[in-house]
């Protein structure tokens, strides 16, 4: 079938709206190097011309095929790709199963998404778009698919990983720390590599490289991860984004925050993400719990919170009123107030 337009039925959510109109696009535009074939992209409020048109849009606004039974959700992603009355339909769950639709679409065309970036793609040349025969429904079994930027990428890589991920139907992509400078370092000041070198990332920097990623996550409509390990840091004001020692001493109100460990209390080797806290001590306690939620206040972009301690063995303290619980315990005390404490803000 030889498709003209491709139209996408608005929401009353600019950031769905925005999904919509990218997976559009990115029907269009593999549509025409598939086939050569130029289609129009369209925003549409209500649902109407079929032939030679590629619809889109969100299960409850669009008609479905039997026993498709797709229903909206947030969280959860589905899509039916079908044909009917010489037009193509694609129906998500939200906007970034439409999305996910549209590239389920596109392999079954031959297309091949490798690995990340545009030489890892593979595009035959066709007369014109094969439709499914029978309707295409698909629902994933896991709420959440995705990576976690750990490792030495570059601004690029992190770009190609978003791109890729959503073309593998991933939903999410994990950023772990504050900020992924320790990561992009491991890339662009090369410490295991010194002669190749690039520059030193700054926190500045970082972010601005973060923002980009997440920029790109949100539009694919993808789930936004972050942070991970760094609370503990956080609540005694010390470096928090990375395995990195600290250069300076823990103010001298916050050392009884610290977990002792064989009678002392101090970093644990000098790495403030790796050092734990004492739990039993209210005050330091409260203080972790807050700082998670300041940062939740602060960031409203984050889908989802990774609430984790420090990152190392044999660091927990030691003390008398924290032995009476185990770590896990703690732990769920933790999460409990940190519940309670989000409720009320």
């Amino acid at each position: 079938m030889v498709l003209s337009h491709v139209r996408w039925l608005a929401t009353a959510d600019p950031a769905m709206d925005g999904t919509l109109d990218f997976a559009a696009r990115e029907l269009a535009r593999y549509i025409r190097r598939l086939s050569g074939s130029d289609c129009g992209v369209q925003r549409a409020r209500s649902f109407g011309q079929v032939a030679d048109t590629a619809w889109l849009g969100l299960c409850g606004r669009l008609p479905q095929p039997r026993d498709a039974a797709l229903t909206p959700a947030l969280w959860d992603d589905g899509y039916a790709v079908w044909k009917a009355d010489g037009g193509l339909f694609i129906a998500g769950r939200n906007a970034r199963s439409v999305l996910f639709g549209v590239y389920d679409l596109l392999e079954r065309q031959g297309v091949r998404f490798i690995r990340p970036g545009p030489d890892g793609e593979i595009i035959p040349r066709l007369s014109s778009i094969l439709l499914p025969e029978k309707p295409i429904v698909e629902q994933a079994y896991y709420r959440h698919r995705g990576v976690c930027i750990e490792g030495a990428p570059s601004l690029d890589h992190a770009l190609g990983m978003v791109d890729w991920c959503a073309k593998k139907r991933m939903n999410t992509l994990f950023l772990q720390f504050f900020s992924s400078r320790y990561f992009y370092n491991n890339w662009y000041a090369r410490p295991y590599n010194p002669p190749f070198a690039d520059h030193e990332v700054s926190d500045a920097e970082a972010i601005a490289m973060d923002n980009e990623v997440i920029a790109a996550l949100k539009t694919r409509g993808m789930v936004f991860h972050h942070v991970g390990h760094g609370w503990t840091a956080t609540a005694i004001g010390m470096p928090r984004s990375g395995w990195v020692k600290a250069g300076e001493a823990v103010a001298a109100d916050r050392v009884r925050w610290l977990a002792e460990i064989k009678g002392e209390r101090k970093l644990f080797h000098d790495i403030p993400i790796n050092t734990e806290l004492c739990y039993s001590f209210r005050p330091a306690f409260d203080a972790l719990v807050e700082a998670v939620v300041r940062y939740v206040e602060a960031h409203p972009e984050t889908d989802v919170v990774h609430v984790w301690l420090s990152d190392a063995t044999n660091n927990k303290c030691e003390c008398p009123e924290c032995r009476k619980l185990t770590i896990s315990d703690w732990y769920a005390k933790i999460i409990n107030a940190l519940s309670e404490a989000l409720h009320r803000r």
